[in-house]
């Protein structure tokens, strides 16, 4: 009986040794992961516009990203009384 209790404690060792080997591989082995940064920055942050009726106006705004390179799609929507218009 001795052993075969032997045997099985051997066995649960080795089991137990390969498994740490194979945890501390997936670390060596595994690539380390980035995510992308993106940090947008509009100015001026706020605009305050006032304008006659029938008058057009031109207002440039600045948009930066101090992140990684990366396209954005800006989207512009106008504002009405009743909030932001769907497009």
């Amino acid at each position: 009986m001795s052993k075969l209790l032997n045997s099985k404690l051997i066995q649960i060792f080795r089991n137990l040794i390969i498994l740490f080997v194979i945890y501390n591989l997936s670390f060596i082995i595994s690539s380390p992961v980035r995510a992308q940064s993106l940090s947008l920055s509009i100015a001026p942050p706020v605009v305050e516009i006032m304008i006659k009726p029938g008058k057009t106006i031109t207002q440039t705004i600045k948009i930066a990203n101090g992140g990684e390179s990366t396209i954005i799609t800006p989207l512009l929507r106008e504002y009405t009384l009743n909030g932001l218009q769907d497009n």
